[in-house]
């Protein structure tokens, strides 16, 4: 029998040395705005740190392992960050679910993570297969059939990349240290 794999969604997740921003983002976090565009309580940074020469390391970093991502999919124009900001994501803060329009990827990279404060869920975006019943079938996390929510435990240290059309939602901290992440998206062709 011929096996076809279809509409599969790639995830990536890479350890990198940490990177040390927990100073920086909790110092701007207490002096700028934030953007509250999907945190439920939380900060998030405007959308330039890309750009903002502290996080330099972390932009370079990113490309480095974005090019495996690049190659794999056959890439012929150049690839690059086009935002890239900050979370402070406190007591009971969340990220509700949401997307990210206007680019093919997204990344998070994990910069400070104590226990308890929240993993990153990824959602299942074939909606006709959530909706079909599975009843009398073992559901099994390591089956992509029987499930269709996939939790990520971050630790510091971690980026993760994904479709930027891929839904995802982060659960709430549970815990009164701050959980510091750095999301950020990349486009084909800039």
């Amino acid at each position: 029998m011929k096996l076809l794999t279809l509409f599969p969604t790639d995830v990536y997740v890479q350890e990198i040395n940490i990177i040390p921003l927990d100073d920086i983002i909790l110092k701007m976090s207490v002096t700028e705005p934030s953007r509250k565009v999907t945190n439920m309580g939380g900060w998030q940074s405007n959308d330039a740190l890309h750009e903002h020469k502290a996080f330099s390391k972390l932009v370079d970093a990113v490309s480095i392992c974005f090019l495996s991502i690049g190659e794999k999919y056959r890439y012929e124009k150049k690839c690059g960050i086009t935002n890239m900001w900050a979370n402070v994501n406190r007591y009971r803060d969340y990220n509700k679910a949401h997307i990210h329009t206007g680019t093919q990827w997204s990344f998070v990279y994990y910069v400070k993570v104590p226990d308890d404060s929240g993993n990153l869920v990824f959602v299942d975006p074939r909606i006709r297969r959530i909706s079909s019943a599975h009843e009398g079938v073992n559901e099994s996390y390591d089956n992509p059939f029987t499930h269709d929510l996939y939790v990520v435990t971050p630790l510091p240290g971690t980026l993760v990349f994904f479709p930027s059309y891929l839904e995802h939602y982060v659960e709430g901290n549970s815990n009164d240290i701050p959980r510091i992440s750095i999301s950020g998206n990349i486009k084909v062709g800039v």
